[in-house]
């Protein structure tokens, strides 16, 4: 017998399902500037990303490469330490499998590169001239979006970095600066987690990368970066890097959301929005319109499918999808109080430091 109020949800869901699936082709904006042309395609063109990270074949090969046992162990070691505290634990074992999982990457797995390691005196300091950027070859399989040039003043030879985009590939060299480290991460995690969890990438304008994964026990997302081994950090990059950053956009299989207002916990590091585009209204609108899209994607390849009743599936869409999003939209709205950053190191730890203070991120 239904209640009332599964009676209100169904109906609830069962409109915005119908909505979606009455979305225009194309959405209708008046972006004639290139400049918003510009910021409009870069966030479509990360449009359905994580699903690469979700594909079985590549899964498997990130359970192979990294060590399960000693990642359990050390999330089993977290867990009971939790427990033996007298005030007790929000957390879930799944909520420390991601921790532990964060101080493997960091430590034991991937490694920061600065500048690539001369193949002959396996050196990358001083000796190292950097010549300029190349174009990735063709064909390019491994999705190489630019390659670094440069050459090793002692042994007479050209040194190369190729920045590979091909998460499979990274799981190999595992190297490289934010973004092969965020996308490899990811991988391992969706890997480890199972095809279930709902993870997701964020972007941020001026040019850093993290992750988010959706947590079971704390009902919430949950900031991670892979570089800094931080979980539940968001106020770190502008209380403790003092960046300031313009748009942060998170990326997930269900729904993308503007995620400024989390990550930008200071009035004084929210550089104007508009210096990128001309019209916020349309970046809702364009926002608004592609979430209609995978609302509707995700329901028919993981919901519709299910030998379940009609109203089974609009309950499982509300409960998985539309309820989370609209909580989501709330809080962010509301802006919720910072984690605190208190006992995180002061200033980004990953990179070299003039790296870090050209970029604004040492926390000065």
């Amino acid at each position: 017998m239904e209640s009332i109020k599964d009676k209100l949800i169904i109906r609830y869901a069962e409109r915005v399902i119908e909505r979606a699936r009455n979305n225009p082709e194309k959405v209708v904006m008046n972006a004639n500037s290139i400049k918003d042309k510009q910021f409009l395609w870069s966030i479509a063109s990360m449009l359905g990303s994580i699903k690469k990270y979700k594909d079985p074949s590549k899964t498997d090969r990130a359970l192979e490469a990294i060590d399960l046992g000693s990642i359990y162990e050390n999330a089993e070691k977290l867990e009971k330490e939790a427990q033996s505290k007298p005030d007790g634990n929000e957390l879930a074992y799944q909520d420390f499998l991601v921790r532990s999982l964060l101080h493997y990457f960091k430590n034991s797995f991937f490694k920061w590169v600065n500048a690539p390691e001369c193949p002959q005196c396996h050196q990358n300091g001083e000796n190292l001239i950097r010549k300029g950027i190349l174009d990735p070859p063709s064909p390019n399989p491994h999705e190489i979006s630019s390659i670094e040039d440069y050459f090793c003043k002692d042994c007479q030879i050209r040194v190369t970095f190729p920045r590979y985009n091909d998460c499979v590939k990274l799981l190999e060299t595992r190297s490289g600066r934010c973004g092969e480290w965020v996308n490899c991460f990811l991988l391992i995690l969706c890997a480890v987690l199972g095809e279930e969890t709902f993870v997701r990438y964020v972007w941020n304008k001026e040019d850093h990368v993290w992750c988010e994964y959706y947590s079971n026990a704390l009902k919430r997302w949950v900031h991670l970066d892979p570089c800094e081994a931080a979980f539940d950090e968001p106020s770190i990059y502008c209380e403790n890097w003092g960046k300031k950053m313009s748009w942060c956009f998170g990326f997930g299989e269900t729904y993308i959301i503007d995620l400024s207002a989390k990550y930008i916990t200071k009035p004084d590091k929210q550089i104007n929005k508009k210096n990128f585009v001309s019209s916020l209204e349309n970046v809702n609108r364009f926002i608004f319109f592609l979430n209609q899209k995978l609302l509707l994607q995700y329901f028919q390849e993981k919901i519709d499918c299910k030998p379940i009743s009609d109203d089974e599936k609009m309950q499982e869409l509300y409960h998985s999808i539309i309820l989370i999003h609209n909580k989501e939209l709330k809080s962010l709205r509301q802006r919720l109080a910072p984690t605190s950053s208190e006992n995180v190191l002061k200033g980004r730890q990953s990179g070299s430091s003039e790296w870090v203070k050209a970029r604004g991120e040492d926390g000065a």
